[in-house]
Formats: C-alpha cells, sequence, structure tokens
C-alpha cells in the first residue's frame, strides 16, 4: 500500500479516536472489603449495595474484564485470586498465585489476567479459559500496580521499589525498565496507549511515562499520599485518591497539571471511572463507603455504604470497551484493458461481538478521480476526499453503525485511461471505527482499524492485442 493511503486511513482513525463517544448502559461496581472478606456489589444506576460475596482473606484489589462477565477478586492475605461470575454473583474458582498479591490487570480479549505478588517480586499470569497461571514474571522490587497497554501488547508494572517494569504481554519477557522515584503504586494506561500515568504513594506526585521511549515526561504534583490513579474513557482526565490528604486530585491530562481537588471520605485508596456517565467512584478505606463524583462539576453526589475498610485498588467498575471484529473481502479481475471499463467489489464484515460504531471505509487509489465512479453500500454515504478533489480517494460512512453480521458492499468502477497503459493501478482498502470500540487488528497498533491492500490492477504495456 502506497504512503499516501495509509496515511489517509490513519487520519481518518486520529480524527475519530478523539471526537467519538460510546453510550453505554449503568454497569455494576465490585468493591472489596479487605477486612470483612467480601465484596460489595453496587448497582451504579440506583448507587445502592445489591449484593454482597465472600472471597478470600484481606481481599484489597479487582479487575473486572471487559465482557463484564467476570471479576477477578485480588485477595492479599490469601496469596490468591476469587473468580466471580456477574451473571450469578457467585465465586467459581479460586486461583493460587504468588505472595502478597496486590493488583490485577485483564487483555481487552479477556483471556489473560496480570497479578502482582508484591513480596514475590514477580507476576501471575492467569489464563482465563482455564483459571490456572500459565507463566511467572520477575519483575522488579515489590510490584504492586499493573496496566496493560489498549494494543494488548505491553503490561507496565509499577515496582514500589523504584521502578517500572514493562512486560510484553506475547512473550512475557521484560524489555524495559524505567526508574521512578517516590514508591510507584498505582499505575494507568491511557485509552490513547501514548502514556502511562504512575501514582507515587511517597513522592506525592504522578510520573507521566511516554510509551514510546519509555521515559518519564514530567511529574505532576498532587495530594499526600497518592496510591491509586485511573483515566476517564476518553482519556481526558486522569483522577488521582490521595489517602492522607482525603482527595481526589483531577489531572488534565493534555496539559498534565493538577486543575481541581476534591474533597472524599477518610483514607481513599481505590479510584474507577463509570464509563456510562464519566462519574467518578472513590472507595474511602477507613469511613467504610464509596463517594460519587460529578464529573462536570468535580462535586461529590453520592456517598453508598459498603463493608469493612474498601480498599478497592484497581479497576472496579465494567469498563465496557467495545469491539468489532473488520475484515475486508475484495473480488475483480486483476488485469484491465486501457479504456476497458473494470469492476472491483469492496466487502466490509463486522464479525462482532459488538457493532461498530462510526465506521468510516476509506478506499485510495493512486489514479486520477475522473476514471473511478464508486457505488456506495445501502445506507452508506461516498465522497471523494475534500483535501484532495483531483485523486481518486474516497470517504464512506454509515448512517449509524456496522452491526454484527453486516456486510455492505461497495463498487468501484474503473477506465483505464491510456495515461495509465504502462502505469501499475494500485487500490487500497482500510476499515476503522472509533476508538472507544477497543479492538485492533492483526498489523497495527491503532483502535479498530484495518488496512489491506485489495489488488494491484495492471493494464498490459500494449493495449492492443496483437494479430496473426
Amino acid at each position: 500500500m502506497s504512503p499516501s493511503i495509509n496515511r489517509l486511513i490513519f487520519t481518518v482513525l486520529g480524527v475519530l479516536a478523539i471526537t467519538a463517544q460510546t453510550a453505554n448502559a449503568q454497569p455494576y461496581a465490585y468493591v472489596p472489603n479487605a477486612n470483612g472478606n467480601d465484596v460489595s456489589v453496587i448497582d451504579t444506576a440506583t448507587k445502592t449495595v445489591v449484593s454482597t460475596i465472600s472471597v478470600g482473606s484481606l481481599p484489597a484489589s479487582v479487575v473486572v474484564n471487559y465482557a463484564g462477565s467476570r471479576a477477578y477478586i485480588i485477595n492479599f492475605g490469601g496469596a490468591n485470586v476469587s473468580v466471580i461470575d456477574t451473571a450469578t454473583n457467585t465465586v467459581i474458582a479460586t486461583i493460587p498465585v504468588g505472595n502478597n498479591p496486590e493488583f490485577a490487570a485483564v487483555t481487552r480479549d479477556g483471556t489473560k489476567v496480570f497479578v502482582t505478588n508484591r513480596s514475590s517480586n514477580n507476576v501471575s499470569v492467569i489464563d482465563t479459559a482455564t483459571n490456572t497461571v500459565t507463566s511467572t514474571i520477575t519483575v522488579g522490587s515489590g510490584p504492586v500496580g499493573v496496566t496493560i497497554t489498549p494494543d494488548g501488547n505491553f503490561a507496565y508494572v509499577a515496582n514500589s521499589g523504584g521502578s517500572v517494569s514493562v512486560v510484553d504481554v506475547n512473550t512475557n519477557l521484560v524489555v524495559a525498565t524505567i526508574p521512578v522515584a517516590g514508591n510507584p503504586w498505582g499505575i494507568a494506561a491511557s485509552p490513547a496507549g501514548s502514556k502511562v500515568y504512575v501514582a507515587n504513594a511517597s513522592g506525592n506526585t504522578i510520573s507521566v511515562i511516554d510509551t514510546n521511549t519509555n521515559t518519564v515526561l514530567t511529574s505532576i504534583v498532587v495530594g499526600s499520599n497518592p496510591y491509586s490513579v485511573n483515566l476517564n474513557g476518553n482519556g481526558s482526565r486522569a483522577y488521582v485518591v490521595n489517602s492522607s490528604s482525603n482527595t481526589l486530585s483531577v489531572i488534565d491530562t493534555a496539559l498534565d497539571t493538577t486543575i481541581a481537588t476534591v474533597p472524599v471520605g477518610s483514607s481513599p485508596f481505590g479510584v474507577t471511572v463509570n464509563p456510562a456517565d464519566n462519574s467518578i467512584y472513590v472507595a474511602n478505606t477507613l469511613s467504610n463507603n464509596v463517594m460519587v463524583v460529578d464529573g462536570a462539576t468535580n462535586t461529590v453526589t453520592d456517598t453508598i455504604p459498603v463493608g469493612t475498610n474498601p480498599y478497592a485498588f484497581g479497576v472496579f467498575i465494567q469498563q465496557q470497551v467495545k469491539y468489532a471484529n473488520l475484515a475486508i473481502r475484495t473480488r475483480g479481475p486483476n488485469n484491465v484493458n486501457v479504456k476497458n471499463v473494470a469492476r472491483v467489489n469492496i466487502v466490509v464484515d463486522n464479525y462482532g461481538p459488538d457493532s461498530a460504531s462510526n465506521a468510516i471505509v476509506a478506499i485510495s487509489t493512486n489514479g486520477p478521480a475522473s476514471a473511478f465512479k464508486l457505488t456506495a453500500a445501502a445506507g452508506w454515504t461516498c465522497a471523494l476526499d475534500a483535501a484532495n478533489p483531483a485523486a481518486a480517494n474516497f470517504l464512506c460512512a454509515d448512517g449509524s453503525a456496522l452491526n454484527v453480521g453486516d456486510r455492505p458492499e461497495f463498487v468501484l468502477a474503473f477506465t483505464a485511461p491510456a495515461s495509465m497503459a504502462s502505469t501499475t493501478l494500485n487500490i487500497g482498502v482500510g476499515i476503522s471505527s472509533d476508538a472507544s470500540d477497543g479492538k485492533v487488528d492483526n498489523n497495527s497498533t491503532n483502535h479498530s482499524i484495518f488496512v489491506n491492500a485489495i489488488r494491484t490492477i495492471q493494464p498490459p504495456q500494449n493495449p492492443t492485442a496483437s494479430k496473426r
């Protein structure tokens, strides 16, 4: 595929990643209560506890998978993980891990859970299909927080001894170690995957790591003893709980500065953003409650009593990142005689499990626009790229969403001009959906974009067949 085709499609993706939002139903929150050895289940629509589930010893952390089907409770005192089936709110498995497990992160496809073992200086990798540990990765001293980049390629582990380990998720190897001062604890990757935010518990700062270079970009001053950090769905805000200040710090991630400080309960340790309404849930350990903060006004709107000493490290609300498995199929001739008309049929598939919101198909060629006619699929609108109307670069958008099982078909008709008699015609097609769909393709680190060169159409060198 030519560089111009790549630029066109990746530009489309960039716009979507910035502007698109996904509407979600109200999810449930799973709050582990360390001294109660149980989990409070909060219906975020009614702001009430609807169930209490007994788990292991000293549950301090939790991660809910993106499908919302499982909650993984990290039992610090039990050296194991309780697996909750969220449909029944029952424990269906208990998985032994290392000593003093602290945090967990789950891959977006839900196939792996990474658990940090603070006293073992390693990370247990759980296969969620079998609920067994399949690998143990040695990292730095006192690993606590862990986050996985949205593309699923790297896990960043905050080692309280003073570093962040970067683990290749595909090989389970440590590929980089980043020095970070101030007792690194909580950690969270931005939705775009370009930054990682590290809460330094004794440094009263947040370190911002550039994931392209694996270096610390800047340090942000927050409150006293920040233990947890999480970001909202579009990555515009990072939220930090300061356990000794009893406050929530709000960070503008474009500027990487603190823009608000919100008083919360006593000794807050856990913080998670509800993706349905961008409200912030803060677990106050000594107040035995969870406070809900309005993300628009930065004020506390609700206080929900839970169990005894809710630490709730990690992502305790289902993030509901949807994804669509997109593919492109084509058919048409490989050779076109000059001045003859050829047709290439382009079929886009969504294999699910979720619809692709704000889907855009980009069709780009190295031929002149005058040589092409594009017939759009039903319900789609296609137009020449306004930035270069003389070139045959088309952008096609659907009316709402590319649903699971939809197979829109586009027909690109081409009349080979004499000027291209000895030129190879390149046709490239890509499809993207907004970043909140969360699926990545097989050859790119970008969300929901599948770029494939369709075919090469080669007009013969001599368009007139010789006669014998």
